[in-house]
């Protein structure tokens, strides 16, 4: 029922907007390798720079700040303590740096360190409520909302609390609705909280909730495409950037982005640079920052990425009327009609949910020709046809039950 529910609302999205996925108006740009990384930081940005902060490095943390002027990296004073999976969140020009666990993952903390990047200098802020780790947070008018983690005996912690950077208070706040939240992600937008996804690494959810500020509720939204352990997401301009993850035990590259004012999630074209799990993404200026170690652990990469607005010449027009898809939903073959003589060759590339291209054709067709798609072999669920034909890009979402 919700594929159906989903399929719906995609379709009268694209209807309303005439609008498309984004496309890459660049690829992702490799930016200046760290030789020395931190283990398992955290990052955020403010004063015009980006911060890896914390992490795992012995007694004491790290503080490293990259210049995107110069394409460079440079040491700060530390952080008092490192810690196993903390959280950063960037308010008001400061980094508040919040939990982990320290010296080991059983030992969780209630820490609450405050960057002041414009004097390199660190203070301590009134500690967390209940010390934890795995937990996410973001900010939303001034204020920092903590989700979910683990506690200090090792069980799933569903507590949401406030903290105003102001008065340097906490206050408990209502409880998520559904307390799998270990390593979800978070971002804030207008007056609301975002927690998405999240779980054990290998029982992902694709719980999907909105947290209003002014009213101290919760509501279930249209769930999150695919159950996500440790992705990363942003919110770049009013829209949800939800990047990588665990998906079925392995780390993924897809990239989806989400409309509040619709409560639409749509797959983008693009890519992250390779699958990631447990990576770090910030927003800085228009590009979506994202860092990530080698397989070897020996570099730290840092990558940047501009995406396409709508309604730019990069966009992918949906609902073309000269191509009509049906029957969708189906139940594991579809046709494609084409109206007018396609002049050109042509690709009809299929993808799932996660972005793999599970059908790929190549071919001039005649005049009034159709196409007939068997996916009778794929699973159940939503997948997106996009045809191209020249500089002429379609696509349209089906869905199989």
């Amino acid at each position: 029922m919700k594929n159906i529910l989903l399929f719906l609302q995609i379709t009268t999205f694209l209807l309303f907007t005439n609008s498309g996925l984004y496309l890459k108006s660049q690829g992702w740009e490799k930016l200046e390798e760290l030789q020395n990384p931190i283990n398992l930081p955290v990052m955020a940005s403010a004063n015009g720079k980006i911060y890896l902060l914390s992490g795992t490095s012995g007694p004491n943390g790290r503080t490293l700040e990259y210049n995107p002027t110069t394409n460079s990296w440079s040491e700060r004073t530390p952080i008092p303590q490192g810690c196993y999976y903390p959280t950063a969140v960037e308010v008001n020009g400061k980094i508040y740096v919040m939990g982990g666990g320290q010296p080991s993952y059983a030992n969780r903390k209630d820490y609450n360190y405050i960057y002041d990047p414009v004097n390199d200098s660190w203070s301590e802020g009134n500690p967390l409520p209940d010390a934890r780790l795995y937990h996410s947070a973001a900010a939303v008018n001034g204020k920092i909302y903590l989700i979910g983690g683990q506690n200090g005996d090792g069980t799933t912690e569903w507590y949401f609390d406030e903290y105003d950077t102001g008065t340097d208070t906490w206050q408990r706040k209502s409880q998520i609705l559904h307390n799998q939240s270990w390593y979800c992600g978070a971002a804030g937008i207008g007056d609301n909280f975002y927690r998405i996804a999240g779980g054990r690494w290998n029982g992902p959810t694709n719980y999907f909730e909105e947290y209003n500020t002014l009213t101290d509720t919760w509501t279930e939204l249209n769930p999150c495409p695919v159950s996500l352990h440790a992705p990363a997401a942003v919110n770049y301009f009013d829209k949800i950037i939800l990047m990588g993850g665990y998906c079925n035990g392995n780390p993924i590259d897809s990239i989806y982005i989400y409309y509040p004012d619709n409560d639409f999630w749509s797959l983008s074209f693009n890519r992250l640079p390779e699958p990631m799990a447990y990576h770090k993404a910030t927003v800085l200026d228009d590009y979506v920052y994202v860092y990530d170690k080698d397989s070897t652990g020996q570099f730290g990469r840092l990558w940047r990425y501009k995406f396409a607005y709508l309604n730019t010449e990069d966009e992918i027009v949906f609902n073309e009327p000269a191509i009509k898809i049906f029957p969708n939903p189906s139940s594991g073959s579809f046709r494609i009609e084409f109206r007018e003589k396609p002049v050109e060759q042509m690709q009809v590339m299929v993808f799932n949910i996660l972005g793999k291209e599970v059908i790929s054709i190549d071919r001039k067709l005649k005049e009034k020709e159709y196409l007939d798609i068997d996916m009778n072999n794929q699973n159940k669920g939503i997948y997106f046809v996009r045809i191209q034909q020249g500089e002429r890009k379609y696509c349209k979402p089906v869905i199989i039950h």
